[in-house]
């Protein structure tokens, strides 16, 4: 890979495994919480008195298969080397979209992760849990998550957070008004934050998030690379998103930069090097095949110099030898070396002359071509049932079929018989070898004239080159990321960032909209992409009045700081203030649907009591009496 040191344009491919997550020890320090932020592509879990998560692992399970005759290997989070290394097995998500609703495949999850915290008590798991669940989530989900938490683990209480909002909270002020953009792997949300609690009213959702833009890049490289389809695989897509795109302030314009491969393209263009291994050179040839093939050469070059001996010897054959060379005559110069030899007058009478002819004979050659292509279509039509060529095909057949007493004359004229070509599907054929030989003649008089006919406008890269295995990355740097802003590249009917924040502004009077942009918070770990912020700027900048202000600020932290966020929650006093935490009691005696709400979490929308259901149930009869 020295090629790939030297040019600075070429960058490797990393090729990151992932490491096993390790056991760590227990117990913890008395009255420890476990904050576990539940993201749809990472789960970050850790102590409530850790300053870092102790766990960071893919939210995943991967089931490879096996024989029949074996039990299918189950892994989980970071166990899983690569999705590439389970070919044949399936990887589950407990996510639809942000929403947990494979409970299972959470359990499974939750497991690991509370096997690797080291927590080792029998049936329980003795400690506080605090959980993320997402925005506005549904009762049935947030149901199931009660249950699987109380009757699986038996927790002694539980405390739910939005991510979104406890990432604000360790970045900002709470009192403070802010509009919170979290952009996470499959969704996107938009929280109006004001007074202290959420406005229901102006959350948005649309669908679109990291794992979009991964499965776009990874698809546009393959159709940009089918040779090396097997080599782009979802895991190098993703390192490639990772590494080398970014969010462009101004698209259009830097489209137009990208066009061409001029200056511009030369020095901001990335190749990524997939591996390389090198043809292996044949090995050295055995010394006795050696010496038997120079033994060979011997013999040969033996029986021509007997066959030259001979010749000499035939005075008849030397003599006309001799003769055929005295008759030998150089060759007429060519017209290039005639042309040197021109004054300049005659040169434009000869450049005009020979134009009209490389016109021309362009022009037949082209005119061949097309009929070519023409007689070509027409055979695919006739193979084809249902087109009107074969159609009239057969109408011209049955009526040929038909018996008629009257003399038609028919052959009269030579017109008559072009009827057999029309219903001839290999029509065309029996001249192919006179057009051929006008395509030939055509193409000798461009070669002796013109020469630049016939030579490849690029050489090709072999195929067993180190160039021959670089993606150039050029605009797919900037068109991945640019579907959250314009989803409408890959098709999708929701709109994009810029035109949602544009519409949650609608909702407000203009005075709550000039305290919502002046407070604009971006998070969630798509937030890392560099250019994200100033794009957003000069979008805002546009919607907004003529020099009308606005603040967009990024969290510091995207990925993590909502984990730091709920750690800042409950060990900073707050949880006892605000009372986030519900007991396995209240979980008995208030309904499995029930969940302490507070400032940084949903809200609560339980279902009506079963005497509510009643009563109506009655009141319709009685109404229907």
């Amino acid at each position: 890979m020295d090629f790939v040191e030297k040019d600075p344009t070429v960058y490797p491919l990393n090729e990151l495994k992932m490491i096993p997550d390790k056991f760590h020890d227990y117990p913890p320090p008395p009255n420890s919480a476990i904050i576990i932020d539940n993201g749809s592509y990472n789960c970050r879990m850790g102590w409530s008195t850790s300053p870092e998560p102790e766990l960071i692992y893919r939210n995943v399970v991967a089931r490879s298969r096996k024989e029949k005759s074996k039990e299918a290997e189950l892994q989980i989070g970071n166990d899983i080397s690569s999705g590439e290394t389970l070919r044949g097995g399936t990887l589950k998500s407990p996510f639809d979209r942000n929403v947990v609703t494979q409970f299972q495949t959470q359990e499974m999850l939750l497991d690991y992760g509370f096997a690797h915290l080291g927590i080792n008590s029998q049936g329980s798991v003795p400690h506080p849990v605090v959980i993320s669940h997402p925005i506005m989530n549904p009762n049935l989900s947030q149901n199931l998550m009660n249950e699987l938490l109380f009757e699986c683990y038996s927790v002694p209480k539980v405390a739910y957070f939005v991510d979104a909002l406890t990432s604000y909270h360790q970045n900002k002020d709470l009192a403070q008004d802010a509009l919170i953009v979290s952009l996470s792997h499959h969704t996107m949300h938009f929280i109006p934050w004001i007074s202290g609690k959420i406005a229901g009213h102006g959350v948005r959702r649309i669908n679109l998030g990291g794992a979009q833009i991964i499965n776009f890049l990874h698809r546009t490289l393959q159709l940009k690379y089918p040779g090396h389809l097997n080599n782009i695989t979802l895991s190098r897509a993703e390192e490639i998103f990772h590494n080398h795109a970014y969010v462009s302030s101004e698209y259009l314009s830097d489209l137009k930069l990208w066009s061409g491969e001029g200056e511009y393209y030369s020095k901001n263009v990335h190749k990524i090097q997939l591996p390389y291994v090198p043809i292996p050179k044949p090995p050295p040839p055995d010394p006795e095949i050696l010496n038997q093939r120079r033994q060979v050469i011997a013999k040969r070059l033996i029986e021509i110099n007997a066959q030259r001996a001979k010749i000499a010897k035939n005075k008849t054959a030397t003599r006309k030898m001799r003769t055929v060379r005295n008759c030998w005559t150089p060759a007429a110069p060519s017209p290039k070396t005639r042309r040197g030899d021109m004054c300049e007058t005659e040169k434009p009478e000869l450049d005009a002359w020979l134009g009209d002819i490389k016109q021309k004979s362009y022009n037949f050659r082209k005119e061949i071509l097309d009929k070519r292509g023409a007689r070509q279509l027409r055979k695919q039509q006739l193979a084809k049932r249902r087109t009107a060529a074969s159609q009239e095909r057969m109408r011209m057949i049955s009526q040929l079929a038909k018996s008629s007493k009257k003399d038609d004359n028919f052959g009269m004229r030579d017109e008559d018989w072009d009827v057999y070509k029309k219903i001839n599907k290999d029509i065309g054929d029996s001249d192919s070898d006179e057009e051929q030989e006008k395509l030939v003649e055509y193409e000798k008089v461009l070669r002796e004239h013109d020469p630049h006919f016939g030579i490849p406008e690029e050489q090709e890269i072999p195929t067993d080159s180190l160039e021959w295995y670089q993606l150039h990355l050029s605009t797919e740097r900037i068109r991945a990321p640019e579907i959250l802003f314009q989803p409408s590249i890959i098709g999708h009917e929701q709109g994009g960032i810029s035109e949602t924040l544009e519409f949650i502004l609608s909702k407000f009077d203009p005075e709550l909209q000039g305290k919502l942009v002046n407070n604009i918070f971006v998070t969630g770990s798509l937030a890392l992409l560099p250019g994200i912020k100033e794009r957003l700027e000069n979008d805002i900048m546009a919607m907004r009045p003529f020099q009308s202000k606005f603040n967009v600020s990024v969290a510091k932290c995207p990925s993590l700081d909502s984990w730091y966020g709920a750690r800042k929650m409950v060990t900073g006093g707050e949880s006892e203030d605000l009372g986030i935490y519900m007991t396995k009691l209240e979980y008995h005696e208030k309904g499995i649907d029930y969940f302490k709400e507070h400032s940084l979490s949903n809200y609560l929308v339980q279902r009506p009591p079963p005497q509510a259901d009643e009563k109506n149930d009655e009141a319709m009869t009685a109404r229907d009496q």
